[in-house]
């Protein structure tokens, strides 16, 4: 599909280093529940969650810019028998 209708040029690269964030924040989050600390524990999810919601919100803002480009990728509900 990615040869069809190539991913813009500004969605290429966000999304992976948000990727990295949430992956930075799983460290923390082994440390804190390993050690029963509060602070670690509340960093590692504050980053896991934070950057995999603004991840979301950019696959989102990407589908739309894709759709906005070519129509035809719209989502469209499977036809029910």
């Amino acid at each position: 599909m990615r040869k069809q209708a190539p991913v813009p040029e500004r969605h290429q690269v966000i999304p992976n280093l948000l990727n990295i964030a949430s992956l930075a924040g799983l460290p923390f989050l082994i440390w804190g529940l390993a050690a029963l600390q509060l602070w670690p524990t509340v960093l590692g999810m504050v980053l896991i969650i934070g950057s995999k919601l603004w991840y979301v919100d950019r696959m989102a803002i990407l589908y739309e810019d894709m759709v906005e480009e070519n129509p035809d990728l719209r989502y469209r509900r499977p036809e029910q028998s």
